[in-house]
């Protein structure tokens, strides 16, 4: 079970996740203001914050002060548009984003695949068939054969590998990125990125096993 921090000014919202969550025997803290959202990162240090970005920012608190409560902590941002993203900041493990308009029941399916995925990071290794991906150690095997990747490509892969079977848009890799590493690119330099990932990993990249497409949607890594 894991701590999760929700911080919005929208009581449904709040309301919403706290009751599917608490009643999977997650422990939730809530907040309604960025302050507070930080008072209960401190008090609570939790695994998971679910962060309006509205909150944040504009002579207020940052993400980086959330983070400097919990170091280990990853976040699901909510946004009014991508355009807010840019509140990020380097240092933030961004599991995945949310716009607005969406459903609360978008949010919490959302919500529930970024702590499936947190369940493989802690884990220490994630296997999906003759891939392990270790991530204390940020290195990538196939077949017991180390592969030789870039600090973009070993982000891009894990971020995947941690939500395997789930269909990431380019906007939500590349969101990912920029809170980690410095040459993300844009979202056009995602598909070369894969491109170079495949001929690493793939017994035929033209035919990928585990690295796969989501026409008109973006990628996905295999389940083992």
């Amino acid at each position: 079970m894991a701590t999760v921090l929700i911080a919005d000014d929208d009581v449904r919202v709040v309301d919403a996740l706290f009751a599917h969550l608490s009643d999977l025997g997650h422990t939730v803290a809530t907040a309604h203001d960025g302050p507070t959202a930080v008072a209960r990162a401190q008090a609570r240090l939790p695994d998971l914050a679910v962060i309006d970005l509205g909150l944040l920012g504009e002579n207020g608190p940052t993400l980086a002060d959330i983070v400097a409560c919990s170091p280990e902590l990853h976040f699901v941002a909510l946004a009014d548009d991508q355009r807010q993203l840019g509140r990020v900041g380097e240092g933030v493990d961004l599991v995945d984003f949310v716009v607005r308009p969406f459903s609360l029941r978008e949010l919490v399916a959302r919500v529930q695949a970024a702590l499936r995925g947190l369940v493989l990071a802690d884990d220490g290794l994630i296997r999906v068939g003759d891939v392990i991906i270790d991530s204390p150690a940020r290195s990538v095997t196939v077949e017991d054969r180390v592969v030789s990747l870039t600090t973009t490509e070993y982000e891009l892969i894990h971020q995947l590998a941690r939500h395997a079977g789930r269909v990431l848009t380019r906007e939500q890799l590349l969101a990912s990125l920029q809170g980690r590493v410095a040459d993300a690119g844009s979202t056009r330099a995602i598909d070369a990125h894969v491109k170079n990932i495949r001929r690493k990993i793939e017994p035929d990249p033209r035919r990928p096993r585990y690295l796969l497409t989501a026409h008109g949607a973006g990628y996905r890594f295999a389940e083992d």
